[in-house]
């Protein structure tokens, strides 16, 4: 088989932080703000040609059969914040939020099969930890996404092993996995140091 392809990506990013610390009579605290925007372009492509001896002793001949060509490109646009804040008495925040807008867009050439799609998804996340004295405590959650792959999206079949025969579903969506923690750290100045977690995850 002979696979001519490409897959160019480029990606351009622009990011400010600005730290900002807080007195008080109590307690001085840091508060550091963070704000960005992302774009991530793919373009990917790919021509495969394959053939194969009939009866394993003749020259190869040309499979159409086998034959897979794609176009696809992938548009991720975002904008996202950030706080982080902290003081003396060891509590810690972290907060963060992520908008991101998907666009699709794939020419199944082999089956004539085209994909058009976008969608948005909002990304949180936040961590929240205590210190006191050689324990820390920590609560989080945290939410991802995970675009499918172009092979779990082109519907090409593939039948390299007959055996094990494999195709991809182009409605396919996005997956998200929600994860929430509770965390306990222990540490000595020995340098003994004990973890402990329990946590939830959905995806």
């Amino acid at each position: 088989s002979t696979n001519y392809s490409r897959n160019k990506e480029y990606t351009a990013q622009m990011d400010y932080t600005h730290p900002v610390q807080i007195r008080s009579r109590k307690d001085t605290s840091t508060l550091k703000i963070e704000i960005g925007t992302k774009a991530i372009l793919r373009d990917i492509g790919s021509e495969v040609r394959v053939s194969q001896s009939l009866n394993g002793k003749d020259d190869l001949v040309p499979d159409p059969s086998q034959t897979n060509d794609f176009d696809y490109t992938q548009r991720v646009y975002s904008g996202y914040t950030s706080l982080r804040w902290s003081n003396k008495a060891k509590w810690n925040l972290s907060a963060d939020a992520r908008l991101e807008h998907t666009e699709i867009r794939g020419n199944f050439i082999t089956n004539g099969t085209r994909i058009n799609s976008q969608y948005n998804n909002l990304i949180p996340s936040i961590t929240l930890s205590k210190g006191v004295n050689t324990h820390n405590f920590k609560v989080s959650y945290t939410q991802r996404i995970t675009r499918p792959l172009i092979w779990f999206l082109n519907p090409w079949v593939n039948r390299a092993d007959p055996k094990a025969i494999t195709t991809g579903t182009p409605t396919l969506e996005p997956e998200l996995n929600h994860a929430t923690e509770i965390g306990h750290n222990f540490s000595t100045k020995g340098g003994t140091m004990l973890n402990t977690a329990l946590y939830w995850r959905l995806t």
